[in-house]
């Protein structure tokens, strides 16, 4: 983490990975290779609370030792530095005692918009069993794969990136499929379109900076509902496979009304006291129809256009 005080002139970084739980759990600290095969960490606040989380993707084997860590859910645990997650971890252990897991890359999205983020894990390089996951989360926050049950488990996924491509609001996805350990299958891209049978109001945000990036890549965006917050990052390409994500963020209301955005702009400016901090705006949404309006680009000077613009005048 980087890190500054006052006997040091610039910033510098320190290693907690240990002592935050990240690197390994307990048991897999025992080990050499204890703390797993990871290919990826992906940063989210998936139940609200204002802690980052963290979906950590493992390789694993039937024959791995139990104490090797397995891909996990990493819950944020204290607002304190150094930071310290809760692991939950998660296996694909058919009981047949010869399976691999091979948890590539993960992508948070609201996929049904109820308010609460999704995970989609792309499992993949060993056929048959290596398919795509859909962990929904549920109302308690808990996570459920339902890939199989809404037709959404690939075998050997590689490469998924969420989009609007039909205009309707809610976020699609395009999930390739790679030949790696098999000839039968034809590499390919699948498109599948969203038909969750949601009435739940929702908006995608794009940002549009001065100061900071264009794209405004690095902001943090909370949208506060008369139900709570929501937190989400801008980033747009992530991983060590060649995936992204599509330009803007999509926020589902659920059952709450909106009441505003606020962004935290990758930009410093001087507070009182001469101190550096975040440009921060705030948006209000209350004069808003969210059953006709579907996108709205937030300026950095505050200003909100309804709908997709590429530049702010």
């Amino acid at each position: 983490m980087s890190r500054k005080d006052s006997r040091r002139p610039a910033p510098f970084y320190s290693d907690v990975g240990k002592i935050s739980g990240f690197a390994q759990d307990r048991d897999g600290d025992f080990a050499p290779r204890g703390g797993g095969n990871s290919f990826y960490a992906l940063c989210a606040d998936y139940n609200d609370d204002g802690l980052m989380d963290i979906a950590k993707g493992e390789l694993f084997h039937s024959y791995d030792p139990e104490s090797r860590d397995r891909s996990s859910i990493l819950s944020g645990s204290t607002f304190d530095y150094p930071p310290k997650f809760i692991r939950t971890e998660y296996h694909r252990d058919d009981g047949s005692g010869n399976w691999s897991q091979g948890d590539r890359r993960g992508l948070w999205e609201d996929l049904n918009l109820d308010g609460h983020i999704d995970l989609i894990v792309e499992n993949s390089g060993f056929p048959p069993k290596s398919r795509l996951v859909f962990f929904e989360q549920q109302p308690n926050h808990s996570f459920e794969d339902k890939a199989a049950i809404y037709g959404l488990d690939l075998v050997n996924p590689s490469g998924s990136i969420t989009l609007d491509w039909n205009g309707d609001g809610k976020p699609d996805l395009l999930v390739g499929q790679n030949s790696l350990r098999t000839e039968a299958i034809t590499p390919k891209i699948f498109a599948f379109e969203n038909h969750f049978p949601t009435s739940y109001q929702h908006v995608k945000v794009y940002l549009r900076g001065k100061k900071s990036n264009t794209h405004g890549i690095g902001a943090s965006i909370t949208l506060h509902t008369e139900g709570g917050k929501q937190l989400r990052f801008v980033h747009e390409s992530f991983g060590n496979l060649p995936s992204q994500t599509s330009e803007g963020i999509t926020f589902g209301f659920g059952r709450h009304r909106p009441i505003k955005l606020e962004v935290k702009w990758p930009t410093l400016v001087k507070a009182k006291g001469r101190k550096l901090v975040p440009m921060t705006k705030s948006y209000s949404l209350g004069k808003y129809d969210f059953s006709k309006i579907k996108e709205l680009t937030l300026c950095e000077s505050g200003k909100v256009y309804t709908g997709f613009k590429a530049s702010c005048l």
